[in-house]
């Protein structure tokens, strides 16, 4: 009997240990499994977050400094070819020809607020132009950029405002060898006819005060303007207009040619850049939708509302930056916070040695220091049109007020709104109140679900 009953127990026990996992036991597992599963879940979307976020903000850095440097580039080149970045923000348009308030290096500052600010228009008047951003600012630059600087012979029969003496100066001439005086090879075929009607900028060798931009009227070449100008030499002979009534160019000088000017040592085609925040929206065309706008550029006939070639020809256009060209205009230490003998505004190298207090750029850290002290548009209270910015008021010093340095403010957002993220509110930049329209729409709660970052660099021009 002991065997079967052994047998029975075994059988039992077989069936026992093949039965698998109760319903409990397996609601468990499940649970263990699906509580994995979240934290496995969780944590990739906490890594895809944290991957989105550093994309874009490595996205948002890389694209603001391709921008700056290229605006940089320009400020540090603004003026090549011997013109002045003199600083006269009072100057009167004449007739419809736009006042020049800088000549190497300009700024139409909070642009579309009211009647009396600059129109946001890049080219005012001019069908079709865009438009910045209301409360942003234009900075214009001027100078011989992509262009050669060509050397002149002077003296001799090289250069003349006046050609047949009549005293009318819209028959200049000019001729333009190749190889150069120094025995360099010149790229004359930038003057062919496609540089005809653009401005030349012709200076003098021998005195850095005199230049004109005359009108390119005709333009005829001896040899072959391509081929090695050691074994073929060759020249370029220009006609040029100096007459103010034909010549919009002529503006740079105060619509009157230097009399001084009679031998030429350099010349050079004049190019102007205008950098802006250009107004776009999240649709294209319709104001209603989110604004988005750019740092774009657009290259115009020096001192004309005209554009070289359409204002979408050479467009610079840096995705997703967003905020102020804001360059800042220095005088000469003219504040009346920082005199050089305790008591009468300073004039910056007024002494012999150059180490007085006033040979100091000085920026205040008050409201009230801000509104008067060496930097223009750095605070709401600066007024251009203040005797301060246009000459010393030193004792025996009439010297204008020259610039000295630019400093570049740029201001970025990213590409995308993260809804669990809240920038912190703009309040004063440069002479930029955010709390203030129509600057104040960057501080509402959807404008603030963006990361900013904010990139400032001071330049000191080097053809000063």
């Amino acid at each position: 009997m002991r065997a079967p009953r052994l047998a029975l127990h075994r059988r039992a026990a077989r069936r026992r240990a093949t039965a698998g996992f109760s319903l409990i036991e397996l609601l468990v597992v499940i649970l263990i499994v699906a509580e994995v599963l979240v934290a496995v879940s969780l944590l990739f979307d906490f890594n895809d977050r944290v991957t989105r976020v550093q994309t874009q903000a490595a996205d948002l850095q890389q694209s603001m400094r391709v921008a700056q440097q290229e605006v940089l580039r320009h400020l540090r080149m603004a003026g090549r070819g011997n013109l002045p970045h003199g600083i006269d923000p009072t100057a009167a348009a004449s007739g419809t020809t736009p006042p020049l308030t800088g000549v190497g290096i300009d700024v139409r500052n909070n642009v579309g607020i009211d009647a009396s600010s600059p129109s946001a228009e890049i080219a005012a008047g001019f069908g079709g132009s865009p438009r910045a951003v209301r409360g942003t600012d234009i900075l214009i630059v001027r100078g011989c950029f992509e262009a050669p600087l060509f050397q002149v012979l002077p003296g001799g029969a090289t250069f003349t405002p006046d050609a047949n003496g009549d005293g009318d100066l819209s028959d200049g001439r000019i001729t333009i060898d190749n190889p150069g005086p120094a025995g360099i090879c010149q790229r004359l075929s930038e003057l062919g006819d496609d540089a005809v009607d653009r401005p030349l900028l012709v200076s003098s060798s021998s005195d850095d005060a005199l230049f004109a931009v005359a009108r390119i009227t005709a333009s005829s070449a001896t040899g072959d303007l391509a081929a090695d100008c050691i074994t073929s030499p060759s020249s370029v002979t220009l006609q040029l207009d100096f007459n103010p009534l034909t010549n919009p160019y002529m503006v740079f000088s105060g619509n009157v040619y230097p009399p001084q000017l009679v031998s030429v040592g350099w010349a050079c085609l004049l190019e102007e850049h205008r950098f802006y925040v250009r107004e776009e929206y999240a649709v294209p065309g319709d104001a209603g939708t989110e604004l988005a706008p750019r740092l774009s550029r657009a290259r115009m006939n020096p001192g004309t509302e005209r554009p070289v070639d359409g204002l979408a020809e050479g467009d610079l256009q840096v995705e997703d930056v967003v905020g102020d060209v804001e360059p800042q205009v220095l005088g000469e230490a003219v504040d009346r916070d920082h005199p050089s003998d305790g008591g009468a505004p300073g004039a910056f190298e007024d002494d012999a040695d150059y180490l007085g207090i006033d040979d100091t750029v000085f920026e205040g850290a008050t409201a009230a220091e801000l509104a008067a002290d060496d930097w223009l548009y750095n605070s709401p209270n600066d007024d251009p049109t203040a005797l301060q910015w246009r000459v010393h008021r030193f004792p025996g010093n009439s010297r204008g007020v020259a610039l000295e340095y630019v400093r570049l403010t740029l201001l970025g957002r990213a590409d995308r709104q993260d809804p669990s993220y809240r920038a912190p509110r703009l309040e004063l930049i440069e002479d930029h109140d955010y709390d203030a329209a129509p600057s104040s729409a960057f501080n509402q709660e959807h404008a603030r679900m963006y990361r900013r970052r904010m990139l400032q660099t001071v330049v000191a021009p080097r053809n000063l």
